[in-house]
């Protein structure tokens, strides 16, 4: 099979337009146990809304709740959104939904489907592992299947042939126990259109998807990286090889624990169009994270959003979020 580079494909930087945001709503019972169901759905009603300032936002709903989404979203003043009939076995999209591509030419869009099996084995995925292709199917865009077990929360590129991951995931013996490190990064470069892989060691404690580069380092710029300080081990390893790439890199405070044993970030934050929209947690580094990122991005409206609940069950805004390219 001809791979999206071959073709003529490749993922753009964050910091590319995007005409749509994608999230799915939660749906998991078992999740955010110690949050009123109602008191879940207002927050993640108002982080679409949002969103929805800055681009559309796309919804993988389950159509029994269609109508009960349509209202959350309507007490949150949320207007410039689509719904879409795509069922979930969770809510963070940046995983299990498709990576988004466009020709280098003619801009023509396309999506990477990678194989999704739950971080490893640890939760149900028998409707997220469609996800990918039903999005595609929506907008009738060329899919790529690549035989790599991957989230998108797993990669960044710069836009300029580098892409960035960790070893703790991609290398992982639950993630893709037969492929060696040179396979993995051939099939990153085949299918991103990138040139060269950047491995970081790992990421944060506590982190069931093993350690997401988008919870550690976020390419900003070309060059420019945001990465947590180097409060544990992994993390000084992570900026030494990041420095030693020859990286601009800037380090965003350690926001600790959002409850006891998960860990919440700063870096997982969401770059869409004109604005930077930023985890916050109540925390005395809160304000410190925001003026750190409103430095590195002085063209755009940064905003912190509260994610002192949705970070409960780690993760954070990016990871509830895919951007389509424009």
């Amino acid at each position: 099979m001809e791979s999206a580079k071959k073709a003529g494909y490749r993922t753009p930087p964050e910091w590319a337009r995007v005409d749509g945001i994608w999230m799915s709503w939660p749906v998991a019972d078992q999740l955010w146990e110690s949050v009123p169901r109602q008191e879940l759905e207002s927050v993640f009603a108002d982080l679409v809304a949002l969103i929805s300032r800055f681009a559309e936002v796309r919804l993988c709903v389950r159509e029994n709740q269609r109508a009960h989404v349509e209202e959350q979203f309507a007490a949150a003043g949320a207007q410039n959104y689509q719904i879409f009939g795509i069922s979930t076995d969770d809510v963070w999209c940046r995983d299990h939904g498709a990576t988004f591509l466009k020709h280098k030419d003619t801009g023509t869009p396309a999506v990477i489907d990678w194989i999704y099996n739950g971080w490893g084995g640890k939760f149900s995925h028998q409707l997220d592992s469609q996800v990918a292709r039903r999005m595609a199917e929506s907008w009738g865009l060329r899919r790529f299947q690549v035989p790599l077990v991957c989230e998108g929360g797993a990669i960044e590129v710069d836009g300029e042939g580098l892409c960035m991951t960790t070893e703790s995931v991609l290398l992982n013996p639950n993630r893709n126990p037969n492929l060696k490190k040179g396979k993995v990064e051939q099939l990153l470069i085949e299918s991103l259109g990138v040139d060269k892989v950047l491995w970081l060691k790992g990421g944060l404690p506590h982190d069931d998807t093993d350690g997401h580069a988008d919870m550690v380092a976020r390419f900003t710029k070309p060059g420019h990286v945001l990465a947590v300080e180097k409060s544990t081990e992994t993390l000084g390893e992570n900026a030494e090889r990041l420095e030693a790439a020859g990286l601009e890199v800037r380090y965003l405070p350690d926001a600790g624990e959002v409850t006891e044993g998960v860990s919440g970030s700063y870096a997982n934050f969401l770059i869409v169009n004109g604005a930077v929209i930023v985890p916050q947690y109540g925390k005395s580094t809160d304000e410190k994270a925001l003026e750190i990122i409103r430095a590195e991005f002085p063209s755009h409206e940064v905003v912190g959003f509260d994610c002192s609940v949705l970070g409960l069950e780690g993760g954070g805004i990016h990871c509830l979020t895919q951007g389509q390219f424009a």
